[in-house]
């Protein structure tokens, strides 16, 4: 009697809230839940009830409760994710993603209304993340690139200083420049990057040389990151560096490479921030290719004394003394006279004219691995292991010369010793593409080591926030002293040099230090910025013709009406064709964005417009623009309805979250 007594208490609990009495509603599910605490769904539809009385953070505890005892449910995975929203919460929604793509209910509405939520926070690293992410998953949003622009000139200015034109850093850039305004310069001397590190707020050394260590040692005008190869560690540079100068050293993940660091900058750890990143393999640029075994070996990198070709000759003179037919190709140029006269003299010597190959510096390396079957290294150091991650991405069999660190990135069966194992490994019938394809994409996939620069970034990001913060107090507070009587130095002005390339812009007064100043004190605030784990996002689910025409998905629906299922969302008028459409809109917001992109290089600021000056009266700095006030300079263009709304109206609560049973859908029909 007493179940069914509960029952009848938890049905009638339905009954009233689907006549919108909700507090007496609330009352009868939560008597029915004191006997009954394992009921997910009567959690979850007290959830509901709460967020139909505007109580999102209580009915978050509630949704909370019903995944725990739930598990994997489409209806409580949206719910949380609503209540999340509407209680200000966007990176615990970013949290509840996976999840819901493997249920097949994440759509590009709720990632660009958590975008909208992380601006509205002046979280703009993890706004532009969920920004790139919903064009990954319906590309169609032509809105949202103006949009990812302005979100870019809010944040630092990146400038790349590479060596030479290094592969290594390409990769990065394309990344950055996805998320920060950034630029990539050859640095031959310091005199040539000193007007670009005075444009930028973070200058990024790709490698540690002669320009890096003469950046160091001038007056500090940008946050400084350097990023160490293997190479630069035993080349001698780091001790040189004036590192506390230098707000951020990435070190190679190598321990003996480390170890290398530390006897030379014993210190190190207390003059600057180190942070230890392994290098990958940028996997969506390189082509896997099934194959069966053959006979042609790679081998990638600078010729020099460090990458042993002298070596890798003895190796092959074994190998070609046991079957003829294998060829060895290089990929790369020679840097050292000594060694490209040892080198071709010694193919001469063992007979190897017609199996060795010199190929020169390669542009596109997927071609180029295309007709091969190995990947070698007989480096003495970890500096071409990004090569042979390459190669084994694109199907090819490593086989690397046993370096210090070797077995801390590939399994022993890869490693060889002496000149025999290396032709026991070549010769051996084991050939398996895809697996070696796997050891890239699982341990050392480009996005694991894209997704900790980007944290280093942002935490530098929030460092400069937060120094402009301070600075911005001060002055304040100096405003005060002189309007009260009293006598105060003046704050050191600071403009900005005119750069080619880029629009230059006037800062704030205050903004950075003159020549020479001490630097005020920064409170570091890490955080976790917000990254996608998964690129290859599908639109799975049904959708109809304007919805697809718009790049937007709905909610699995059959369209019967049942009551045990709740519609679709509703699009936004804007994204429905018509007078309003996304195509419209979108090409309204690309003009909008190409005439600002025009008048900024023309005058060096943008053109001043009502609504713009929340970086002051009369301001014009689009770095300095809040988003209110961003939307208030758009609205009469259609482009503020959508950039508010981006897809689904975000108003309709009543649409947004499954109250209780007559609403809750039914997934995989």
């Amino acid at each position: 009697m007493a179940t069914e007594s509960k029952s009848a208490v938890y049905e009638r609990g339905l009954e009233l809230a689907e006549a919108g009495q909700h507090e007496q509603a609330l009352e009868c599910i939560n008597q029915h839940l004191k006997g009954n605490p394992n009921d997910g769904q009567a959690w979850n539809d007290a959830g509901a009830i709460l967020y139909c009385l505007g109580k999102a953070n209580e009915a978050i505890e509630y949704f909370e409760k019903a995944k725990g005892l739930c598990g994997e449910s489409a209806e409580i995975y949206w719910n949380l994710a609503e209540a999340y929203l509407d209680g200000g919460h966007p990176g615990f929604v970013v949290r509840l993603f996976d999840g819901m793509e493997r249920l097949g209910i994440l759509t590009a509405d709720l990632i660009n209304r958590t975008a909208n939520a992380f601006l509205l926070q002046e979280y703009y690293g993890n706004a532009t993340e969920m920004l790139l992410r919903s064009l990954e998953m319906a590309p169609g949003q032509e809105i949202l690139h103006p949009m990812i622009e302005v979100i870019r000139s809010k944040r630092p200015k990146v400038a790349f200083f590479s060596k030479h034109n290094s592969r290594s850093v390409e990769p990065v850039f394309d990344f950055v420049k996805q998320r920060f305004m950034a630029e990539l310069h050859v640095a031959e001397s310091f005199e040539q990057i000193r007007p670009v590190m005075e444009w930028c707020d973070i200058a990024w050394f790709e490698g540690c040389g002669e320009v890096a260590v003469e950046a160091s040692w001038h007056p500090k005008v940008c946050e400084m990151v350097v990023r160490l190869g293997a190479d630069d560690v035993y080349a001698g540079w780091p001790e040189r560096v004036k590192w506390e100068n230098v707000t951020t050293l990435i070190a190679p993940g190598n321990s003996f490479v480390r170890e290398a660091l530390i006897d030379k900058v014993s210190d190190i750890e207390k003059r600057t921030r180190v942070v230890t990143i392994e290098r990958g393999a940028d996997v969506g640029r390189l082509a896997f290719t099934h194959k069966q075994r053959g006979k042609r070996i790679g081998c990638v990198g600078g010729l020099n004394a460090k990458t042993n070709p002298m070596f890798l000759l003895q190796c092959m003179q074994k190998l070609h003394y046991l079957d003829a037919d294998y060829r060895l190709y290089f990929a790369g140029r020679f840097e050292d006279k000594a060694v490209e006269q040892y080198v071709k003299n010694m193919v001469e010597a063992l007979g190897l004219s017609n199996v060795v190959f010199f190929d020169g510096n390669q542009k596109n390396m997927s071609t180029w691995f295309r007709d091969k079957h190995y990947i070698v290294s007989t480096s003495i150091t970890n500096g071409d292991m990004a090569a042979v991650l390459e190669g084994m991405a694109c199907g090819l069999k490593p086989a690397v010369h046993n370096f210090p660190g070797a077995g801390e990135i590939l399994p022993a069966e890869f490693l060889f010793n002496l000149a025999e194992d290396f032709c026991r490994q070549i010769l051996s019938e084991t050939y398996e593409p895809a697996k070696y394809c796997a050891i890239v994409d699982q341990k050392y996939s480009g996005k694991a080591e894209m997704k900790q620069i980007n944290e280093v970034l942002v935490r530098i990001e929030k460092d400069i926030a937060e120094q402009k913060r301070i600075l911005e107090r001060r002055q304040t507070s100096q405003a005060e002293m002189r309007g009260s009587g009293a006598v105060v130095a003046d704050a050191g002005q600071w403009q900005e040099p005119a750069h080619s390339g880029f629009a230059s812009s006037q800062r704030e007064a205050g903004a950075r230090e003159t020549t020479g100043a001490a630097r005020l004190p920064v409170k570091a605030i890490p955080i976790t910025p917000i990254m996608p784990k998964r690129l290859d996002i599908r639109i799975n689910t049904p959708v109809s013709a304007n919805q697809e025409n718009a790049g937007l998905v709905g909610v699995p629906w059959d369209g019967s009406g049942s009551l045990n299922q709740k519609p679709p969302i509703a699009p936004s008028p804007s994204f429905v064709g018509g007078s309003g459409s996304i195509s419209e809109v979108a090409a309204e917001a690309v003009r909008a964005s190409r005439a600002l992109a025009q008048a900024a290089n023309q005058s060096g600021t943008l053109p001043t417009q009502p609504g713009w000056d929340a970086a002051g009266p009369g301001s014009t700095d689009l770095s300095q623009m809040g988003y209110g006030s961003l939307e208030a300079s758009v609205k009469d263009n259609k482009v503020a309805q959508v950039a508010s709304e981006f897809s689904d109206n975000a108003n309709n609560t009543d649409n947004r979250v499954k109250r209780v049973k007559v609403n809750r859908v039914a997934f995989g029909s």
